[in-house]
């Protein structure tokens, strides 16, 4: 890894279990979101003890890892020295809601579903 954020980025690659792990990466105002193929190989100790990391985070599916400010540097390092797919800077609020958004979506399908067989029926008698 290149730059002074390489090693950050190299101890985080690492600690989630390499790139081959990875999904995809994005990154918001202060976390590295990950969506990793296998979430138990992530070593969160090994990432924790990366210069500049403040904590992880499990969450909706994600492996977060808060760096703070200096997040998109970090997060180019990381890109720029490893084959894992990009997804770039992602605002808070749809970071947030992606995977929510994909649950509430397919809840609202089935209960338009629900209703229109509810429908169907009294239609058919």
């Amino acid at each position: 890894m290149s730059g002074c954020f390489g090693p950050t980025a190299d101890v985080i690659l690492e600690g989630v279990g390499g790139s081959g792990n990875v999904r995809y990466v994005m990154h918001c105002e202060t976390r590295l979101r990950f969506s990793l193929k296998d979430e138990s190989v992530v070593d969160d100790t090994r990432v924790n003890s990366a210069h500049g990391v403040l904590g992880v985070r499990h969450v909706d599916g994600q492996y977060q890892v808060v760096l703070g400010s200096i997040v998109g540097r970090v997060y180019d390092a990381l890109v720029s020295q490893s084959d894992v797919e990009e997804l770039g800077f992602v605002p808070d609020a749809l970071a947030n809601s992606l995977f929510q958004g994909l649950a509430w979506m397919l809840g609202g399908l089935m209960v338009l579903i629900i209703c229109l067989a509810i429908i169907m029926q009294n239609v058919a008698v």
